[in-house]
């Protein structure tokens, strides 16, 4: 089944694997069987604990999850190639243990899920955040290297996508629910694939965009870029018509109509 906007009960990494195998040839992109061996290590290793100390507190059973994830799995974030493709890839993170803040926090907060912790994702404004709550206690796990983020340091994060004027707000640290998560995560995708001139795959990222959310004019505007990137001339003028009608005030309105001014000239020279 393909993944559309009424998915909103299924669970996170389920969405990840449907959208995955329709971006991939058949069979390339299960995750399955390396997923539920990391869950079955995990699960060894606390049930070990738990037979030497008895039952283990949130906050234990956080350091261990988080001793196996960065040091003996060896997980962490690629800072060389950090905008290829492949880190976007839940596959291809198992595979190679490392990835970007968004596929390590989605693997990692289904991690905590699978022995019991509260976590959430956070689309936070360039970057993607964990949050969990460990013994009544809210706390900001980074999970491209697995620190706990004090205010300050996340303050300085918000600051570094949105400028100094910037000062974070409660409302940057609101857990957001899966449906939104795989949005972004699609996004991600997205902006990878035009990174790698991959235009077809990057249309098929909006087009599942918009199945999750339907009629949105920024990703219809966005797909008339790529439609444009495709020499798809009357469908992308379609889009960016769309999105001046949904969006006259946009400050992105005024240059479209003048890109929409040159498309339709080049068609009349064409004809």
């Amino acid at each position: 089944m393909y993944i559309n906007a009424d998915m909103t009960a299924v669970p996170l990494l389920d969405m990840v694997q449907k959208i995955e195998n329709e971006l991939s040839d058949p069979g390339e992109a299960d995750f399955s069987a390396p997923l539920a061996e990391l869950l079955q290590d995990l699960s060894a290793d606390l049930q070990q604990f738990e037979r030497a100390s008895g039952a283990l507190s949130d906050a234990q059973k956080l350091e261990i999850l988080l001793l196996k994830f960065y040091q003996e799995w060896q997980f962490k974030g690629d800072w060389q190639t950090f905008y290829e493709y492949r880190n976007t890839e839940i596959k291809q993170v198992l595979s190679q243990r490392q990835g970007i803040p968004m596929t390590l926090g989605i693997v990692l907060r289904h991690c905590c899920h699978h022995i019991g912790l509260e976590a959430n994702g956070i689309c936070f404004p360039g970057n993607f955040l964990v949050s969990l709550v460990i013994d009544g206690q809210m706390q900001y796990l980074d999970p491209f290297n697995g620190e706990f983020l004090s205010w300050q340091d996340m303050e300085v994060k918000l600051r570094g996508t949105q400028g100094n004027l910037a000062r974070l707000e409660t409302d940057n640290l609101t857990p957001d629910d899966d449906t939104t998560i795989a949005r972004r995560l699609l996004q991600v995708k997205k902006a990878a694939l035009l990174r790698e001139h991959q235009y077809a795959g990057a249309l098929l990222c909006a087009d599942i965009i918009l199945r999750l959310v339907p009629g949105d004019p920024f990703e219809v505007r966005d797909r008339g870029f790529i439609y444009h990137e495709l020499d798809c001339i009357s469908v992308a003028i379609n889009d960016f018509k769309y999105f001046i009608e949904k969006c006259p005030d946009d400050p992105s309105s005024h240059l479209i109509k003048v890109k929409l001014e040159q498309m339709d000239d080049a068609q009349t020279t064409m004809h």
